[in-house]
């Protein structure tokens, strides 16, 4: 009995693995949906935040990055006007439009002023498995450097989310 509890156990981690995995030493597909922000900060942290990420993501050889015209067309395709991206995304259009795009993970969050600093609030989408990752909400200063460190410390903090 203990060998089966046992056997089973480790056949359910190993699907678990692979709803992440995109295949034998394939790339995972990645995409990042803009935060939605309120007011001209807020947005200026979105834009640094999701060029980093996209920077980070383009240059490391784990990751396939899904440009933001097939990821502006998913949306569309599924009646979500990317210009709303400003006001966030709901998490169905989401998973929706990361099956479309035959994504392994979708990030997507928000941002929002807090005092001097804005809180991130940042999310994973998994579409193959339906699951939506939510991360501990991080505080960033408005500067580069501190943003393009928060993108780093985001990617790192995907395999342990994942």
């Amino acid at each position: 009995m203990m060998r089966i509890t046992f056997a089973t156990a480790f056949l359910i981690l190993a699907a678990c693995g692979t709803a992440v995995a995109s295949g034998d030493g394939e790339a995972t597909r990645v995409g990042i949906v803009p935060f939605g922000y309120s007011g001209s900060d807020a947005r200026w942290v979105s834009d640094k935040l999701y060029d980093s990420l996209k920077d980070i993501f383009e240059d490391s050889p784990e990751y396939s990055f899904i440009s933001d015209g097939d990821l502006e067309d998913a949306f569309e395709d599924l009646g979500f006007n990317p210009s709303d991206f400003e006001y966030g995304v709901p998490p169905d259009f989401v998973a929706d439009a990361g099956v479309a795009l035959g994504a392994d993970m979708i990030l997507y969050g928000n941002i929002a002023p807090s005092g001097e600093e804005f809180q991130v609030l940042w999310n994973v989408s998994i579409p193959a498995s339906g699951n939506t990752i939510k991360a501990a909400p991080v505080m960033v200063q408005k500067n580069t450097d501190p943003v393009r460190a928060l993108a780093g410390s985001m990617v790192n903090e995907l395999s342990e989310l994942v």
